[in-house]
């Protein structure tokens, strides 16, 4: 029975994810014509009363203005975003900052040693003053489907003794992986400005070391990765754009609604640059979810009486044929024959290589040991047998075993509906609560001073470029806030400011 349970509730889940995944498709909300049923606003096609500029939804006719397949360009040129000579950037600049001793130096972090004529000796220093500069690293894959990066980073860092640098350090990073080369490098400087000019040629040092190896990427990236890379160019991306070209309507609304309560949008020549609004309050209802029960928490995400029909969600899952299960799942744009021809690759991909005794086997082995059937078999001979009958019978347990265990799932669902999430379901109360709910607030004060994205569709909906920016002051209250509450016993005093971006760009041919 414990095994029945566990297999059960595996399937029960997958079942209800396709179903509710294809619910929320159906559920999307559609354009409304006006009364004369033409979509387009009073008068038609031609006769726009009203002013569309700058609008994803008219608050007029409200009609979606920016066409009936944008957000849909937009989703399947988004995946390209890593494609072949593609790559995102992630650069780290304005970077300032000061480190304070602690009362209690145990480490000796704050201690610097340098030698004299006779020997060493050592300094403790008031402060270190450091900044970051051409720090970045771009990541993708290059047009031939080799992982390419090129990153580094500066770092300069001053240590003070009263009020004048000693010593100073500047030290490069950089690594970079193209085609079949990693090169490594690293330059580094120290100086003792505070040292007399004897001493200093005694101390001060400059080095420099760069590397190159050549390699077989087929060789050296482990299999796991080259197939992750594999499926998604060749089955998982050809999959979404057909689920997205088979469901355009109903994806291109709901994607609307998002953008709409997510960005501003501003029409710039023949693109369209979208700016995100505040997403603090979305932040904040994280704490919203902590504090509130099971049902609730289910609700706010799902929509309102979700919980309430999860009963007769698991009967109307059980009900369904096996063919109207296949038809579901087929609507992904997948035929059953394609989804298991990509189980068979991934039981190749990572089984195999670790288990000699799984190699050739397929999906159908692993199901049907005595090779008298298949799962194309199976599902064209059950095709109306209901997934219960499916179920009991794959089981092997009596039907009034089986519908005692659905009421107790019901009452399973019934019983946690009150519970709190954070006291019940985490074990989450006094302190620690109180420490996450601050953390959760304070960030949802500061992401919106902090975090600034902008995206840039062309005038069909592709994707022109994309940026990310963080910058954070440590003058910022929230900022500090977090920090005081994630460690109150911080060794140094932090302050400065962080900027980073992250942006899509070319790879260099």
């Amino acid at each position: 029975m414990k095994s029945f349970k566990k297999f059960f509730s595996v399937l029960l889940c997958l079942c209800l994810s396709i179903v509710l995944a294809f619910s929320c498709l159906a559920c999307a909300p559609t354009e409304n014509p006006d009364d004369s049923g033409t979509p387009g606003g009073p008068g038609g096609p031609g006769q726009q009363t009203c002013n569309h500029d700058d609008k994803i939804f008219c608050d007029e006719c409200d009609k979606m203005v920016l066409g009936d397949e944008f957000f849909v360009n937009y989703v399947k040129s988004g995946w390209n975003t890593l494609g072949n000579g593609k790559a995102l950037k992630y650069e780290i600049k304005d970077v300032e900052f000061e480190l304070i001793p602690p009362a209690d130096d145990a480490d000796g972090f704050y201690e610097i040693p340098y030698q004299t004529e006779d020997g060493y000796d050592t300094i403790s220093v008031d402060k270190y003053s450091g900044t970051l500069s051409n720090t970045y690293a771009v990541m993708g894959f290059d047009a031939d489907s080799n992982i390419y990066i090129d990153a580094s980073l500066t770092l300069v860092l001053n240590a003070y003794v009263d009020d004048a640098i000693f010593a100073k350090q500047e030290q490069t990073v950089a690594v970079s992986i193209k085609e079949n080369a990693i090169t490594n490098s690293i330059a580094r400087e120290m100086t003792f400005p505070g040292l007399s000019s004897a001493l200093q040629e005694l101390n001060n040092r400059e080095e420099e070391n760069s590397f190159t190896d050549v390699f077989d990427q087929n060789e050296v990236m482990p299999e796991e990765i080259t197939y992750v890379f594999s499926a998604l160019q060749q089955d998982v991306i050809p999959m979404l754009t057909d689920i997205v070209d088979s469901n355009k309507e109903s994806i291109n609304n709901s994607l609307a609604e998002v953008f709409d309560s997510t960005f501003t949008v501003k029409k710039v020549g023949d693109n369209y640059k979208f700016t995100n609004k505040d997403v603090g309050p979305t932040v904040k209802k994280l704490d919203e979810i902590l504090n509130g029960t099971v049902s609730e928490a289910v609700d706010m995400i799902l929509g309102e009486g979700t919980y309430a029909k999860l009963p007769q969600i698991i009967d109307d899952v059980l009900g369904m044929t096996l063919q109207e299960l296949v038809q579901e799942v087929e609507k992904s744009g997948k035929s059953l024959e394609e989804i298991i021809d990509m189980l068979n690759d991934f039981i190749q991909a990572y089984l195999a290589p670790d288990a000699p005794e799984y190699g050739d086997v397929t999906i159908d082995d692993l199901l049907f040991p005595e090779g008298d059937m298949s799962i194309l078999q199976f599902v064209q001979e059950n095709k109306d047998k209901t997934i219960k009958d499916f179920i009991i019978e794959f089981a092997g347990i009596e039907e009034s075993e089986f519908e005692q265990f659905i009421q107790e799932e019901k009452a399973f669902i019934a019983e946690v509906a009150d519970m709190k999430i954070a006291e019940d379901l985490l074990e989450i109360d006094g302190q620690a609560k109180t420490v996450i709910s601050s953390v959760i607030n304070d960030v949802s004060e500061l992401i919106d001073d902090v975090i600034k994205m902008e995206l840039v569709l062309d005038k069909n909906g592709n994707v022109v470029s994309c940026a990310a920016n963080l910058s954070i002051d440590s003058t910022n209250e929230n900022f500090v806030g977090i920090l005081d509450a994630l460690n109150s016993n911080l060794d140094v005093e932090f302050s400065g400011s962080l900027t980073m971006e992250l942006t899509s760009v070319n790879i260099p041919a």
